[in-house]
């Protein structure tokens, strides 16, 4: 068992035990190994004394670096989450119970690669990039290249998820673009649920509020992993935030899923739900922004 105080460190172990589980809050690992869904590992590499990997810090020409060992609380309540990457405090606000969220983090969320996940969407709609560090060197992806499939991720042998970074929000004012965003969930319960369907979003109008200058969109528990909504977002760039706008990005969004039937919900629900979770997660979004 290894509890490195280093990246350095941590990324040695990787490299001469590349099949170790890689542990940092354990809030779905511990549960799945007392349960018997995983099997125990060879090697155990602990991240909680590893502090470098936790924290949240502005980027030097905006936006923000989340560290990937960063809990899901501190998402929820950092004062500088909330202003520019809305869409993420509305989701870890969703996540389990606040026990849970006080040690699951953003990253062990990301690597689980559940298409249910509710940070995807939101991070997804706010254009993210993962950091990927490895003994030989670091990469940076788009997070959209990172997720794979259900539970697999673009994640090589040696490699640990260190950050994600997101790009600045557009500046507030009324001379200068503005940026809202948000994230919805339907579920069969409020709290302590995973979501059947999940919509997330970011408008930027255009000075003056009268169009909408950018916009990307994002759906979880619809397709095989969390994923962009395109021909939502082309309906919605350049034309004005009107209900009929968002209501035809919304139907768009759906040509994009590609849900299954399972013992929770089955795949037409998921699709007609997700179009309602999209179109509220517009409506703030846009509500948001001006």
């Amino acid at each position: 068992m290894a509890v490195p105080r280093t990246l350095a460190e941590a990324l040695a172990v990787l490299a001469a035990r590349p099949e170790a589980l890689v542990v940092a809050g354990g809030s779905d690992v511990v549960p799945a190994l007392r349960a018997g869904r995983r099997e125990q590992p060879a090697a155990w590499l602990l991240l909680h004394e590893l502090g470098s990997l936790a924290g949240i810090a502005p980027q030097p020409g905006g936006g923000l670096r989340i560290g990937a060992a960063t809990t899901v609380a501190a998402l929820e309540r950092d004062p500088r989450v909330r202003p520019g990457a809305t869409a993420l405090a509305d989701a870890a606000a969703l996540i389990g119970a606040p026990a849970t969220r006080t040690v699951a983090t953003v990253g062990g969320n990301l690597v689980n690669g559940s298409p249910a996940m509710d940070l995807g969407a939101p991070l997804l709609a706010l254009g993210a990039t993962v950091e990927l560090a490895a003994a030989g060197g670091t990469r940076r992806l788009p997070l959209e290249q990172f997720l794979l499939g259900p539970g697999r991720v673009d994640l090589r042998a040696g490699e640990l998820l260190v950050a994600i970074e997101l790009p600045p929000a557009a500046a507030p004012g009324d001379a200068a673009p503005r940026a809202g965003s948000a994230y919805v969930r339907i579920g069969g319960r409020a709290a302590m649920e995973v979501a059947l369907a999940g919509a997330a979003a970011e408008v930027v109008l255009a000075p003056g509020g009268a169009t909408i200058a950018a916009a990307r969109v994002a759906l979880c528990a619809v397709a095989s992993t969390c994923l962009r909504a395109p021909a939502a977002e082309a309906l919605l760039i350049g034309a004005a935030p009107e209900p009929a706008v968002l209501d035809a990005a919304a139907r768009a969004a759906v040509g994009h899923t590609a849900a299954i039937d399972d013992h929770r919900a089955p795949a037409a629900y998921r699709e007609a739900v997700v179009e309602v979770a999209l179109r509220r997660a517009l409506d703030t979004a846009v509500e948001r922004a001006r």
